[in-house]
């Protein structure tokens, strides 16, 4: 078949196009800036009239509607990009007798639904129904997969020490992983006489409170301290979480999430042929996204520690030794008399704005510039106070751990640039 994949550049849309091209299919890829030869321009905020759609269908036989927006923005609404421009798409299918078309949906969509994203995307499903065209709404659940926003966030959730839980963890979900929602796309192509609507969801519903285990023990790391955070406390915060980035959090999704999405699994597993995979499948220490997580944990552990030396020395320079004490080191170690003032308290504002910077501004540049200071450190007291190297605390000897965690982060390009 010649299809026409709307949102081809999205996460479901990537999966969705590497099944289909797998399958045997020609696809063009609706995204909203064209870059390659098979890429379509669509725009879903402005495109909501059938004649914006016909030229895009000249010899197409299957329209799959993957665009989807999780929150609002200026330049994307609810109304426009979940149902205005589908609508619009789905009319033009009909006008052009386009055989088949999919929406991609989402569990628990419906017009008087309670919540806009909910309730735009099933606005568009009712639309379609209406129309004389094959087609099916297919309604995933939580969709998991690599390089998904969500699965990214729920990931990084997992992987804290400590893992906050709205509530006590208890609303239930039933999560698929989006190699499943692609091959049941693909299948519904094949299929000559497809449901109206199906609903792809793993094979078992779990706890959120699970679904995290789940994922923190696919990382390979140990059980975590579970934190219940009052559901008051998380709504009244939901709304600032629009402004974090991926905006995973926001009262529509804690809405969602209070009120579940499960459904029986038994359609999608007719379909395959063979039960989805399992959420304990999802995730294991080999993929891409776990490799990432596990990455900034050792990247953020190896910052908290150096921290802690920067500003350590700082506190210890200037309180806990105490400048009498202060100026009798720095005097031992043959700084001039005139010298020792500056140098105590220079030296110990140094250390704190590393200390500071190493938690705040981590990059490259910065790393660069503590392993200077480091080995400065070290071969001026080489020179003038040898006997530091055979001290039984250690004080040089402890400068070459600093120096390896220092030359690790400098050889994790991507990671020693980037702000928690």
């Amino acid at each position: 078949m010649h299809i026409l994949l709307c949102g081809a550049d999205g996460f479901i849309g990537r999966a969705l196009e590497q099944a289909l091209r797998a399958a045997g299919h020609t696809v063009r890829r609706g995204v909203r800036r064209a870059a390659r030869p098979d890429d379509v321009a669509v725009d879903f905020q402005h495109d909501i009239t059938a004649d914006r759609w016909h030229p895009r269908l000249a010899g197409i036989d299957a329209v799959i509607n993957a665009v989807g927006i999780l929150n609002p923005r200026h330049d994307a609404t609810f109304e426009a990009v979940h149902h205005a421009a589908p609508a619009a798409l789905f009319a033009a299918c009909a006008d052009a007798g386009v055989t088949r078309v999919i929406q991609i949906s989402a569990l628990g969509a419906a017009p008087g639904a309670a919540t806009a994203y909910l309730a735009s995307k099933g606005s568009a499903d009712a639309v379609l129904a209406s129309l004389p065209v094959r087609a099916t709404v297919v309604r995933p659940s939580l969709v998991f997969g690599p390089g998904g926003t969500s699965s990214r966030f729920f990931l990084a959730l997992a992987s804290l020490p400590v893992v906050a839980l709205p509530g006590r963890g208890q609303q239930r979900v039933q999560p698929v992983h989006v190699t499943d929602l692609a091959e049941a796309v693909v299948r519904l192509l094949a299929d000559p006489a497809p449901p109206a609507t199906l609903d792809v969801v793993g094979p078992r519903p779990v706890s959120y409170a699970d679904m995290l285990r789940h994922y923190r023990r696919g990382l390979g790391l140990p059980p975590a301290i579970s934190l219940p955070v009052p559901m008051p406390l998380i709504r009244a915060l939901a709304p600032l979480g629009r402004h974090l980035p991926g905006a995973v959090f926001s009262p529509d999704t804690v809405h969602m999430l209070q009120q579940g999405s499960t459904a029986s699994a038994a359609p999608l597993t007719a379909l395959l042929g063979r039960p989805p995979r399992d959420i304990d499948q999802f995730v294991t220490t080999d993929d891409p996204d776990a490799r990432r997580i596990r990455q900034r944990l050792e990247t953020w552990a190896i910052r908290v520690v150096l921290a802690a030396v920067w500003l350590g020395s700082a506190l210890a320079s200037v309180a806990l030794v105490g400048p009498p004490d202060g100026f009798a080191l720095a005097a031992r170690a043959g700084i001039p008399a005139a010298l020792l003032a500056p140098a105590l308290y220079g030296g110990a504002a140094l250390d704190a704005v590393l200390g500071v910077l190493t938690l705040w501004r981590p990059t490259q540049g910065l790393w660069r510039t503590q392993l200077i200071v480091v080995l400065g450190y070290s071969a001026f007291l080489s020179v003038q106070w040898p006997a530091l190297w055979l001290h039984p605390f250690g004080p040089l000897l402890k400068n070459l751990p600093v120096v390896l965690l220092l030359l690790a982060l400098l050889n994790r390009p991507g990671e020693q640039g980037e702000r928690a």
